[in-house]
């Protein structure tokens, strides 16, 4: 679901129709999920976007999730850098 969405609330979907922000919260599910599930090194695997000012729910949730992880697998200096 993630992929047929353009990650900024500015660009225009495949059909031209511009992206309101609130579709821009779907893209936050894959996180979830890994969270959930307990799948940490996963989740450490996913990057960052580029442009977290514009990816604000990508940006939340994985800098969340990386918080999480890293907790989990007991790196907890590393919670402290995904913070930042």
């Amino acid at each position: 679901m993630v992929a047929r969405f353009p990650l900024s609330g500015t660009d225009a979907n495949p059909s031209g129709i511009p992206t309101p922000r609130s579709v821009e919260a779907y893209t936050m599910l894959d996180t979830m999920v890994y969270v959930r599930f307990g799948l940490w090194v996963e989740l450490l695997a996913i990057e960052l976007k580029p442009d977290p000012a514009t990816n604000v729910m990508h940006t939340l949730f994985l800098r969340y999730g990386r918080g999480i992880a890293h907790g989990a697998l007991g790196d907890v200096a590393a919670v402290f850098l995904t913070a930042t």
